[in-house]
């Protein structure tokens, strides 16, 4: 909250981009879940396909493929223009943190540059700024795209089986427990590798202004070892953010398969014993798809939401104390 807080200015001035590409992405949405309307609709229209009205059924479901492809091309528009305008609107705030940051450095007294490194100053503005802005763009748009899938397709599963629109819910809900139970490693392993990636930078730039020394003393490979050293070490902790990091991703793709075994087998039986069409059968694995991909995208942008709000001290134009 208070890392919002001190970011909504920013976004504000860029409110109009963002309400139209929060436009196009409700737009995808909707003419996704309608995209799967027309295939369950199509499936249906196949299996009855051998009466006496095979002709017009022939043609009715012409007609359909021609939706499908123009639901098709019409989502691929409004998609490009929801990410241009979304994540566009992450490089504009990207922008303005930059200049204010280099801004209240330049205010800054003497006294304050001999608190802090110039390697630490560096990792600011490159790597810690880097960070806010690629989880910026897509984590607005990631949550955002969850908040209007999940209510159009539980609606729409709910109305073609609320039974199984329950129990295709269930796996996918403990995504928020789990999400829970790491985010405390995610954040600490994220500020241990940022803060080694200062001391990386730190190094480099007393070796690069006191170069004449080094070589005076006769010191290159004592510092190239020092360096190495330090360089290892971040290897060492990165791999051990990845690690933790790529545990949401896969677990939301294990539950999303889940879900998706159960509903095979239930739907699969009520399509057999005919209480579910075949067409509502695909229909609703077609929601169901369209309901799991946000979600694994919000396991996968998890731990990304932690080094979001491990870099909340670098954002907005009051920065305090610390840089």
């Amino acid at each position: 909250y208070r890392v919002f807080r001190r970011i909504y200015p920013c976004l504000w001035q860029y409110r109009i981009l963002l309400l139209s590409g929060f436009f196009f992405l409700i737009l995808t949405n909707y003419m996704e879940v309608r995209l799967a309307v027309l295939i369950g609709s199509g499936a249906d229209i196949l299996r009855n396909s051998l009466g006496p009205f095979y002709a017009l059924q022939k043609n009715l479901l012409n007609v359909f493929l021609l939706l499908v492809v123009g639901l098709g091309l019409g989502m691929a528009v409004t998609r490009f223009w929801m990410r241009r305008l979304i994540i566009g609107v992450s490089r504009h705030v990207e922008y303005n943190f930059r200049n204010d940051f280099f801004l209240h450095l330049l205010r800054m007294p003497s006294s304050f540059y001999d608190r802090y490194r110039t390697g630490d100053l560096m990792s600011r503005a490159t790597s810690d700024m880097d960070a806010v802005r690629v989880v910026l763009g897509p984590a607005i748009m990631y949550i955002a795209n969850t908040m209007t899938i999940l209510p159009m397709t539980i609606f729409q599963m709910i109305n073609i089986s609320p039974q199984l629109g329950v129990i295709c819910m269930l796996p996918l809900l403990s995504v928020a427990p789990f999400f829970y139970l790491f985010k405390k490693h995610i954040h600490e392993r994220f500020t241990r590798t940022q803060e080694l990636m200062s001391d990386i930078s730190s190094n480099i730039q007393e070796n690069l202004s006191g170069a004449r020394v080094v070589k005076a003393f006769s010191r290159q490979e004592a510092e190239i070892g020092k360096f190495s050293e330090l360089n290892q070490e971040y290897v060492d902790r990165s791999h051990r953010l990845i690690n933790i990091r790529a545990v949401f991703y896969p677990f939301t793709f294990f539950l999303s398969g889940v879900s998706m075994v159960v509903i095979l087998w239930l739907g699969g039986l009520r399509v057999l014993e005919d209480t579910l069409t075949l067409g509502s059968f695909v229909a609703f694995n077609a929601y169901l798809i369209r309901m799991s991909r946000p979600m694994m995208m919000l396991g996968r942008m998890g731990g990304g939401w932690q080094v979001f709000a491990s870099n909340g001290r670098v954002v907005g134009q009051q920065y305090g104390r610390h840089p």
